[in-house]
């Protein structure tokens, strides 16, 4: 896996602090943030870019709304928090 950004790990790492939450593991990475699995059984996704944080957060808004809770056979994941200073869901 390519190497996190040291400011999205210090943002994720905030975000989980203020939540009560514990990143464990970090499930991925790419273009838009990284991944990590958290010691509550969820995930903590950190952003690069505002337009990308904006776009999947309000994803999850219209899922929710709409009562989407799988895609085919997909199960859809819940939207728990965010945060739009530091750009974490």
């Amino acid at each position: 896996m390519a190497e996190i950004p040291q400011r999205l790990l210090d943002r994720a790492e905030q975000y989980a602090r203020l939540r009560g939450l514990k990143l464990l593991d970090r499930l991925g990475g790419g273009v838009n943030g990284s991944v990590w699995y958290t010691n509550m059984h969820s995930a903590v996704k950190a952003f690069e870019l505002t337009e990308a944080y904006e776009r999947e957060r309000d994803v999850y808004f219209r899922l929710t709304e709409l009562d989407v809770n799988s895609i085919n056979e997909f199960a859809v994941p819940r939207l728990r928090g965010f945060d739009n200073d530091l750009m974490v869901i």
